[in-house]
Protein backbone atom coordinates (compact mmCIF):
# COMPACT_ATOMS: atom_id res chain seq x y z
CA UNK A 1 0.00 0.00 0.00
CA UNK A 2 1.41 3.66 -0.53
CA UNK A 3 -0.01 7.00 0.89
CA UNK A 4 -1.35 8.97 -1.68
CA UNK A 5 -4.50 10.04 -0.68
CA UNK A 6 -5.28 12.89 -3.95
CA UNK A 7 -4.65 13.60 -7.63
CA UNK A 8 -4.56 17.17 -8.40
CA UNK A 9 -5.30 18.51 -11.99
CA UNK A 10 -2.74 18.02 -14.79
CA UNK A 11 -0.81 15.86 -12.09
CA UNK A 12 0.62 13.77 -15.60
CA UNK A 13 0.58 16.42 -17.72
CA UNK A 14 4.54 16.20 -19.26
CA UNK A 15 3.39 12.36 -19.81
CA UNK A 16 1.93 12.57 -22.14
CA UNK A 17 3.88 9.02 -23.80
CA UNK A 18 1.87 6.61 -20.69
CA UNK A 19 0.05 3.89 -22.22
CA UNK A 20 -0.77 2.23 -18.35
CA UNK A 21 -1.40 4.24 -15.46
CA UNK A 22 -1.18 1.84 -12.30
CA UNK A 23 -2.50 3.71 -8.74
CA UNK A 24 -3.69 -0.04 -7.05
CA UNK A 25 -3.15 -0.23 -3.56
CA UNK A 26 -3.21 3.84 -2.83
CA UNK A 27 -5.74 5.89 -0.46
CA UNK A 28 -7.38 7.94 -2.91
CA UNK A 29 -10.21 9.99 -1.99
CA UNK A 30 -10.05 12.76 -4.51
CA UNK A 31 -9.01 13.28 -8.11
CA UNK A 32 -9.21 16.55 -9.13
CA UNK A 33 -11.20 17.20 -12.60
CA UNK A 34 -8.63 17.20 -15.53
CA UNK A 35 -5.90 15.03 -13.41
CA UNK A 36 -5.10 12.86 -16.33
CA UNK A 37 -5.21 15.61 -18.34
CA UNK A 38 -3.18 15.49 -21.82
CA UNK A 39 -2.87 11.37 -21.42
CA UNK A 40 -3.79 10.91 -25.13
CA UNK A 41 -2.13 7.89 -25.03
CA UNK A 42 -3.45 5.73 -22.19
CA UNK A 43 -5.22 2.91 -22.79
CA UNK A 44 -5.01 1.20 -18.90
CA UNK A 45 -5.90 2.81 -15.78
CA UNK A 46 -6.00 1.35 -12.77
CA UNK A 47 -7.62 3.08 -9.69
CA UNK A 48 -8.96 -0.18 -7.88
CA UNK A 49 -8.20 -0.92 -4.29
CA UNK A 50 -8.29 2.73 -3.42
CA UNK A 51 -10.80 4.82 -1.41
CA UNK A 52 -13.19 6.79 -4.10
CA UNK A 53 -16.81 7.41 -2.84
CA UNK A 54 -17.49 9.83 -5.93
CA UNK A 55 -16.09 10.71 -9.65
CA UNK A 56 -16.70 13.81 -10.94
CA UNK A 57 -18.07 14.33 -14.24
CA UNK A 58 -15.01 15.93 -15.44
CA UNK A 59 -12.30 13.17 -13.77
CA UNK A 60 -11.21 11.49 -16.57
CA UNK A 61 -10.83 14.75 -19.26
CA UNK A 62 -7.90 14.48 -21.52
CA UNK A 63 -7.87 10.18 -20.99
CA UNK A 64 -10.71 9.64 -23.79
CA UNK A 65 -8.66 6.55 -25.10
CA UNK A 66 -8.79 4.34 -22.07
CA UNK A 67 -9.90 0.95 -23.36
CA UNK A 68 -9.35 -0.63 -19.85
CA UNK A 69 -10.58 0.80 -16.29
CA UNK A 70 -10.26 -0.82 -13.10
CA UNK A 71 -11.96 0.82 -10.13
CA UNK A 72 -12.45 -1.97 -8.25
CA UNK A 73 -12.29 -1.97 -4.45
CA UNK A 74 -13.84 1.25 -3.69
CA UNK A 75 -16.49 3.07 -2.04
CA UNK A 76 -18.62 3.89 -4.81
CA UNK A 77 -22.47 3.76 -4.47
CA UNK A 78 -23.27 4.50 -8.13
CA UNK A 79 -21.93 3.64 -10.92
CA UNK A 80 -19.93 6.72 -12.12
CA UNK A 81 -22.64 7.25 -15.61
CA UNK A 82 -21.74 11.23 -15.96
CA UNK A 83 -17.45 10.39 -15.60
CA UNK A 84 -17.57 7.11 -18.23
CA UNK A 85 -19.32 9.57 -21.03
CA UNK A 86 -15.32 10.58 -22.17
CA UNK A 87 -14.77 7.23 -23.13
CA UNK A 88 -14.79 6.65 -26.56
CA UNK A 89 -13.80 2.84 -27.39
CA UNK A 90 -14.03 1.69 -23.27
CA UNK A 91 -14.04 -2.25 -23.26
CA UNK A 92 -13.21 -3.43 -20.39
CA UNK A 93 -15.29 -1.86 -16.86
CA UNK A 94 -14.49 -3.29 -13.43
CA UNK A 95 -16.28 -2.14 -10.60
CA UNK A 96 -16.11 -4.95 -8.70
CA UNK A 97 -16.39 -4.69 -4.77
CA UNK A 98 -18.21 -1.53 -4.35
CA UNK A 99 -21.11 -0.70 -2.79
CA UNK A 100 -23.40 0.25 -5.82
CA UNK A 101 -27.01 -0.80 -5.08
CA UNK A 102 -29.03 -0.56 -8.25
CA UNK A 103 -29.02 -0.05 -12.23
CA UNK A 104 -31.29 1.66 -14.25
CA UNK A 105 -30.90 1.48 -18.21
CA UNK A 106 -28.93 5.48 -18.41
CA UNK A 107 -26.05 3.90 -16.59
CA UNK A 108 -24.34 2.31 -19.42
CA UNK A 109 -25.89 3.58 -22.00
CA UNK A 110 -22.88 5.68 -23.16
CA UNK A 111 -20.13 3.35 -23.03
CA UNK A 112 -21.63 0.55 -26.06
CA UNK A 113 -18.43 -0.63 -27.14
CA UNK A 114 -17.97 -2.72 -23.56
CA UNK A 115 -16.84 -6.50 -24.09
CA UNK A 116 -16.17 -7.12 -20.11
CA UNK A 117 -18.04 -5.82 -17.25
CA UNK A 118 -17.37 -6.74 -13.41
CA UNK A 119 -20.12 -5.64 -11.37
CA UNK A 120 -19.60 -8.67 -9.00
CA UNK A 121 -19.19 -8.02 -4.91
CA UNK A 122 -21.44 -4.87 -4.72
CA UNK A 123 -24.98 -4.54 -3.13
CA UNK A 124 -26.87 -4.46 -6.73
CA UNK A 125 -30.18 -5.64 -5.66
CA UNK A 126 -32.52 -3.90 -8.51
CA UNK A 127 -31.42 -4.00 -11.84
CA UNK A 128 -33.68 -1.90 -14.27
CA UNK A 129 -35.76 -3.98 -17.73
CA UNK A 130 -33.35 -2.45 -20.50
CA UNK A 131 -29.72 -1.90 -18.31
CA UNK A 132 -27.71 -3.93 -20.71
CA UNK A 133 -29.81 -3.24 -23.93
CA UNK A 134 -27.10 -1.22 -26.05
CA UNK A 135 -24.38 -3.37 -25.26
CA UNK A 136 -23.85 -5.64 -28.00
CA UNK A 137 -20.38 -6.40 -27.68
CA UNK A 138 -20.61 -7.79 -24.28
CA UNK A 139 -18.87 -11.28 -24.03
CA UNK A 140 -18.11 -11.00 -20.31
CA UNK A 141 -20.29 -9.72 -17.46
CA UNK A 142 -20.01 -10.75 -13.85
CA UNK A 143 -22.75 -9.70 -11.44
CA UNK A 144 -22.17 -12.45 -9.44
CA UNK A 145 -22.21 -12.23 -5.41
CA UNK A 146 -24.81 -9.54 -5.02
Amino acid sequence: DNRINSIPEGAFVSQQSLERLDLYGNRLTVIEGGAFRSLVNLRKLNLGHNRLRKLNSDVFLGAENVDSLNLSENFLSELPTVALKIFIGLRHLNLSSNLIEKLDDANLATVTDLESLDLSRNNIANIAPGTFLGLRKLKHLDISVN
